[in-house]
């Protein structure tokens, strides 16, 4: 599911815009069509009482200046390849799993849409993509009853 479509379902989720029902006739492709709320007509950028400018001032891309920062810190820091491992807490989205946090993480992944251009919280078969071209063979996630899980990542 491409960005736009997770942006939608996460907000039909949670009740800012509506689904229409689409008569099968006009609708071969299985495509869905959605419809403003009260909640969203809020978000709409001509009206007085608008909460547009918030949402422009978190999309612009001065805000993600701090993240390549980081980057470069953690390149010179790097780990020894014989005795080092990385810990990682993160979040990891289940798709299967329902527990008190599903509905967090959904919200985290669309945060993760909204402040860097295709970013998104990670399943585990794309954290050990991630980490294997990172140079690290080995790896181990560790559930514990929270929103983040513990992920531990070796280089051999």
């Amino acid at each position: 599911m491409d960005g736009l479509g997770r942006l939608v379902k996460f907000l039909v989720h949670k009740k800012v815009f509506d689904e229409m029902p689409q008569p099968e006739k006009r609708n071969e492709k299985g495509e869905k069509a959605y419809s403003l709320n009260y909640c969203s007509k809020w978000w709409l950028y001509d009206t007085n009482a608008t909460l547009a400018p918030m949402v422009m001032l978190r999309t612009n891309p001065i805000t993600e200046l701090h993240m390549h920062a980081l980057n470069r810190s953690i390149k010179e820091g790097a780990i020894s390849k014989e005795t080092g491992k990385v810990v990682i807490v993160e979040i990891v989205q289940h798709s299967t799993k329902d527990d008190y946090f599903n509905d967090i993480r959904f919200t985290y992944d669309l945060m993760m849409y909204s402040l860097f251009s295709n970013g998104k919280e990670r399943t585990e078969s794309e954290w050990k993509k991630l980490l294997i071209v990172g140079g690290f063979c080995r790896y181990n996630i560790i559930q514990i009853p929270a929103l983040l899980s513990i992920i531990e990542a070796f280089p051999q």
